[in-house]
């Protein structure tokens, strides 16, 4: 049946689209060959037949368009029709088919308008329910468009919502809606949700006229349902709640509409003396208010109407009890519609009704206050105070009272539940400033020692806690010397959950002390940090933490003050030292920009620390590092200089950090006695090694950050006191040369070639580890490729002056030449050895090497890229340096004989000036200089391939290839053999135990390091530290 129920439907629907595209063709014909328009009785039909059901708004429409019906249906179709900006015809809407009370006949023929106005169609071209069931199918419909996250919810009658208000209505006309259990699940559940989003979402705002027309329709039918709800126990209290939205000015589609004219005179003549919402006829007192809230004067007499007033107080006599939730839903829909409602009215209808209320809540026993539903009676009082402020004013402090005294009862009992819901209460007091006025709950709270009775249940629950947090932030302000010490006394003897929840609510209240209620607390948490424990200690240090980011500037100013000496104490563990220099920091981390003179000051006192050089040294330098490192202040936007500004040109941070790493390095030297090693301490909390990487992290930090260089004479101090002082360990002597590798940019051109003259170049390269020459070769490099530059420049500068030969000319010569001797002298005609640098091109003649010393000779070699390791003797270099010496000369003559047939034959192809000396891996062309060699092969490229090469030679033929090969001695190859045996029998050992390994399967391999993890935490591991 249900099928063939669907085929009709499809089948109607198919035939009232057919229809209407076949006027709206007839329509545009007529209107554009037709000279006499039919009459406007003919057009309202032909609108009605096309799905406009409402003659009236069809009879505007048409007059509107002067019976154009094309014109007719743009109006009805478009947004122009019902846009709120115009006061035209479009403001009236459809009214409500019956004004009186609903016969059960009248409410079936009401549920069918739809497929009345419809089409011309029969009655059974759509689903009809029968007079005793509900609509089942559009309720389940309704239910999955209403609860989805893109939800949508129908507002035309003929659709799934008011379908089901209509049979809901139907069958609450008969006694019977609850027995329904979808028509029961739809009055209690669907229709809040749905009805919620409808009244009081954000989107309502967006909604076009037409759209609010159709809300205000199902407002209608909603009303209409809970009229006849009423008629019957028990009380449907999910109805109730949803009429006092409809009844709210202030929800969101109240708001929207407020200016919606009152359009129910009908309400008017057929109320009478009834009539309990003002009309527009009514006098007000304020002369626009009668234009305003129409709608909602409109669905309140309907309410009336519908005989919802009658059956409301029904329901306040009925046979079973009432609960204070019930009496709060009954008495609740009209408190936000007061101001539009006759007042001697509400007083006459239920004046009774609100003393029954109130002597109901008077009349509560202490089992009313342990129940979870307790919180129905403060809400049912506070029902009563609104209530009391509109209608009976002399009443309000009664009320209040009474309010009060029930928070006084249950607070008093011992009963977790209670004191949950007298918390509960409290809190919405607070929280809601139309409730009580807070100078009398203040009052209240300090006269019956509230305070001391609510930190007496039960602390140790958390969401007690959080209750008691909203009331311990309320009473903070006024919180006396007497009433901190009870809190903080409350802890001893306590676990340490119940410990973290007093100290949290002590922070939460201490945000909002004054200065004079902080310092009091400080005493208490001074006296504390003498005597207490090591975990209660770190308590209290979040505990500061907590209250420092929190509360206002004066008193954050107090909280850093109070850290920063816990910071200085003697004999602090160094754990504890960084938790409260990190709680320190984090205050300042809060963004706000009024803390940055608090930060300035504390950056000048870690400067003092420096400067001191005593135990706390390390300590400063990590925490200025931090301060500055997360200083958020742009520099452009200020007219003060920024802190490292301050700090380097005022304070001249760089020279007293040399200073520091300079003394810190011969204090360690002579506690110890010259053995230091990486675990040596400084101050008793950090290493040497940290002191010294903290130093030049810091100093890093500054030149970067502040976009500085760092100057010559630093420089050579830095270096003397890392790299070439005799008291600087190994370790500081690596970090030494990785800290002027990674910071090279941080000098400029010049102090880099200075510094390579000064003090690089006298590295014994026979003794460096490999970061030194590491260090080594990038210095070096610099150096050759500026002085290279330098001398281009002198070179073209010389040229142009002999061309022009003028006496400016001269001058700028002479200028550039001052400017470039210093760091690079330009040779003279005659043969001159540079002894700054030497470099393969500086030698004239094959005798000449033996006069070069063994420094000469190995920055010859480096440069060549010829390892030096394993040379001893300076005749071994000698050596080496004349076999280069020969083969360049070959190399020049074999490139003087090609240059004679082609002259650009062996020029780099990109630069076109130095000779090809580069090869391509890829395609072994020579094409480039090393210089320009993006894509040549490199030095590491070139031993790669001389290993491929030698392996594929025999002894006889290596030779040929390494003319600088050369037998040693035969101590060296006992040497040898004796390192490769026992390297080769422990790697043998390794590769034996890899393949059994890898022979495992991989499940057992997984299984074994899983068990073997798990036994591992299975284990308490304890450190001991020995001295």
């Amino acid at each position: 049946m249900r099928g063939i129920s669907g085929i009709k439907i499809y089948a109607a629907s198919c035939q009232i689209i057919s229809q209407r595209f076949l006027f709206i063709i007839i329509l545009l014909t007529a209107s554009s060959t037709a000279t006499n328009l039919p009459n406007m009785e003919e057009n309202m039909g032909i609108l009605e037949n096309m799905g406009f059901i409402d003659r009236e708004l069809n009879r505007q429409a048409l007059t509107q368009a002067e019976n154009d019906i094309v014109e007719a249906i743009t109006f009805l179709t478009g947004p122009i029709f019902f846009n709120d900006d115009f006061v035209t015809f479009n403001e009236q809407r459809p009214t409500s088919i019956f004004t009186g009370s609903l016969t059960e006949d009248q409410i079936e023929q009401q549920q069918n308008i739809t497929l009345d106005k419809t089409s011309n169609t029969s009655s059974n071209e759509l689903p009809m329910e029968t007079s005793a069931s509900f609509t089942t199918s559009a309720f389940l419909d309704l239910e999955n468009s209403v609860y989805r996250d893109k939800w949508s919810i129908p507002i035309k009658r003929e659709e799934n919502l008011g379908r089901c208000l209509l049979s809901a209505t139907r069958l609450a006309v008969d006694g019977i809606a609850d027995q329904d259990e979808h028509c029961k699940k739809f009055m209690e559940i669907l229709i809040p949700a749905a009805f919620q989003k409808l009244q009081c979402s954000d989107p309502v705002n967006t909604w076009s006229t037409m759209v609010q027309l159709g809300i205000f329709d199902m407002m209608q039918l909603l009303v209409d349902l809970i009229a006849a709800r009423l008629a019957y126990s028990p009380v449907p209290t999910q109805l109730l709640e949803t009429l006092a939205i409809l009844f709210d000015h202030d929800s969101v589609f109240q708001q929207k509409n407020k200016n919606r004219s009152y359009n129910g005179s009908h309400y008017d003549e057929q109320l009478g003396e009834r009539l309990l919402a003002k009309s527009s006829s009514s006098t007000f007192s304020d002369s626009n208010e009668n234009e305003q809230y129409g709608w909602l004067r409109e669905i309140i007499n309907r309410f009336v109407l519908k005989d919802g007033i009658q059956n409301l107080k029904r329901q306040f006599k009925s046979e079973k009890p009432l609960t204070a939730l019930e009496y709060n839903a009954l008495l609740s829909p009209f408190v936000q519609c007061m101001d539009y409602l006759f007042i001697d009215k509400y007083q006459q209808l239920f004046s009774e009704h609100v003393e029954e209320a109130l002597n109901y809540v008077k009349n509560c026993k202490e089992e009313d206050y342990k129940t979870e539903s307790a919180s129905s009676i403060f809400e049912l009082l506070t029902t009563l105070r609104k209530i009391s402020s509109v209608v009976w004013e002399n009443r309000v402090a009664q009320m209040e009272e009474l309010h009060l005294n029930i928070l006084l009862k249950m607070v008093n009992l011992s009963d977790f539940n209670a004191k949950m819901n007298s918390l509960k209460g409290l809190s919405k007091i607070i929280e809601n400033p139309t409730s009580i006025p807070r100078d009398i709950v203040s009052k209240w709270i300090i006269e019956h020692s509230i305070l001391s009775k609510v930190l007496e249940g039960d602390i140790d629950q958390i969401q007690y806690v959080e209750k008691a947090r909203t009331f311990v932030d309320f009473i903070a302000p006024s919180m006396l010397k007497e009433d901190i010490e009870m809190i903080w006394k409350m802890q001893h003897g306590r676990s340490l959950a119940t410990v973290d929840h007093l100290l949290s609510l002590i922070a939460s209240a201490a945000t909002k002390f004054n200065l004079e209620q902080l310092n009091c607390l400080i005493g208490f948490i001074d006296n504390s940090w003498k005597t207490e424990t090591i975990p209660i200690k770190e308590k209290l240090i979040e505990l500061l933490g907590a209250i420092g980011r929190g509360c206002q500037e004066d008193s954050a100013a107090r909280v850093l003050e109070v850290l920063w000496d816990m910071a200085h104490e003697d004999r602090l563990h160094r754990s504890m030292l960084d938790h409260l220099l990190y709680c320190h920091l984090r205050v300042f981390s809060e963004g706000r920009s009024s803390y940055d003179e608090l930060k300035r000051d504390y950056c000048l006192k870690c400067m003092t620390d420096l400067q001191r050089n005593q135990g706390w040294l390390v300590s400063a330098l990590k925490h200025l590092y931090e301060l500055l490192l997360h200083n958020p202040t742009n520099t452009f936007k200020r007219s003060e200089p920024d802190l490292i500004s301050l700090l380097v040109h005022k304070h001249d941070v760089i020279s007293a950090l040399i200073r520091s790493l300079s003394t810190c390095q011969l204090d360690v030297w002579n506690k110890t006695h010259g053995h230091v090693t990486i675990d040596t301490l400084v101050d008793g909390r950090f290493t040497h090694q940290e002191s010294i990487k903290t130093h030049l992290d810091l100093l890093s930090f500054l030149l970067k950050k502040g976009n500085l260089y760092l100057i010559l004479k630093r420089s050579e101090e830095l270096w003397d006191t890392l790299i070439t002082n005799e008291n600087a360990s190994s370790f500081g002597r690596e970090l030494g040369l990785n800290w002027f590798i990674t910071c090279v940019e941080d000098f400029n051109r010049d102090s880099q070639l200075a510094l390579f003259e000064k003090r690089v170049s006298k590295l014994d390269l026979t003794n460096l580890s490999p970061k030194g020459f590491e260090c080594y070769k990038l210095y070096f490099a610099r150096y050759n490729l500026e002085r290279f530059r330098r001398a281009k420049r002198s070179s073209n500068v010389s040229n142009k002056s002999t061309l022009s030969n003028t006496p400016s000319s001269n001058i700028n010569s002479s200028c550039v030449s001052e400017h470039s001797e210093p760091i690079a002298p330009i040779e003279d005609a005659s043969p001159k050895l540079n002894y700054a640098c030497m470099t393969l091109n500086d030698i004239s003649t094959l005798e000449s090497i033996d006069d070069l010393t063994t420094q000469q000779l190995q920055q010859i070699l480096v440069h060549s890229y010829v390892s030096i390791a394993g040379c001893v003797e300076k005749s071994e270099l000698t050596s080496k340096v004349k076999l280069l010496y020969r083969d360049e000369k070959q190399k020049k003559e074999s490139n003087a004989k090609i240059s004679k047939e082609d002259p650009n034959e062996n020029l780099c192809k990109v630069c076109l000036d130095a000779n090809i000396d580069c090869v391509v891996l890829n395609c072994g062309h020579l094409c480039t200089c090393i210089r320009c060699g993006l894509f040549g092969e490199r030095p590491a490229e070139r031993r790669k391939r001389l290993q491929n090469l030698i392996s594929s030679l025999s002894d006889n033929e290596i030779p040929k290839i390494l003319p600088w090969y050369h037998d040693g001695p035969d101590e060296l190859q006992t040497v040898r053999y004796w390192i490769a045996e026992y390297s080769l029998s422990r790697a043998k050992e390794r590769i034996e135990k890899l393949k059994e390994y890898v022979a495992i399967p991989e499940v057992y391999r997984t299984a074994n390091i899983q068990g073997l993890y798990r036994e591992f935490t299975n284990h308490n591991i304890t450190l001991q530290l020995i001295e």
